[in-house]
């Protein structure tokens, strides 16, 4: 009986407390060129069906700023440089943007890939859409972490948890069972 009612209590903390938290990896894009400034975040990490052609690959569509003025949705493609089109980036409203390759491949799940966006700083150029010459536009990709959401309720301290415990531990040893 005894060993049981110090089970219990041990089993149920195990199942009460939180499980580890870990935290989203995303990237943080600012893009400078033609006197604006993109910036927008995506996951580090990104799947996409087998069946896309493999010269680009859709990022998840997502919100940023433009100069400041939030709420701005932006599709974002990267070429993987299959084929050789010295293309880099498909943004939105800018157009293509060559340079060097952005992602890389991380594995392959038979339906899906897995691709990551490589951090760093690049110089990318718009060759299409300029009148006097090459448009240069600048890209730095940062990790960034989601932090977790703090508790609603703050946690007692870990000494303070510690010492209850080993306080009713002590406090139950020396009760003696009754003998009948």
């Amino acid at each position: 009986m005894r060993k049981a009612l110090f089970a219990l209590p041990l089993l149920a903390s195990a199942l009460i407390l939180p499980r580890t938290a870990r935290a989203d990896t995303t990237d943080l894009f600012t893009l400078t060129g033609d006197s604006n400034i993109y910036t927008f975040t995506l996951p580090q990490e990104f799947t996409f069906p087998v069946e896309n052609h493999l010269v680009t690959v859709a990022a998840p569509r997502t919100t940023g700023t433009i100069n400041g003025v939030g709420g701005q949705t932006f599709d974002v493609d990267f070429y993987t440089g299959i084929g050789g089109t010295g293309e880099s980036l498909k943004f939105g409203t800018v157009g293509n943007l060559a340079g060097p390759t952005l992602i890389s491949f991380v594995s392959s799940t038979g339906a899906y890939d897995t691709a990551a966006i490589d951090t760093g700083s690049y110089r990318l150029i718009d060759f299409a859409n300029s009148i006097k010459g090459p448009d240069y536009y600048y890209l730095t990709i940062t990790p960034e972490t989601t932090p977790p959401t703090p508790p609603a309720v703050p946690e007692p301290p870990t000494v303070l948890l510690l010492s209850t415990g080993a306080l009713a531990l002590l406090l139950a040893s020396r009760v003696t069972p009754p003998t009948s």
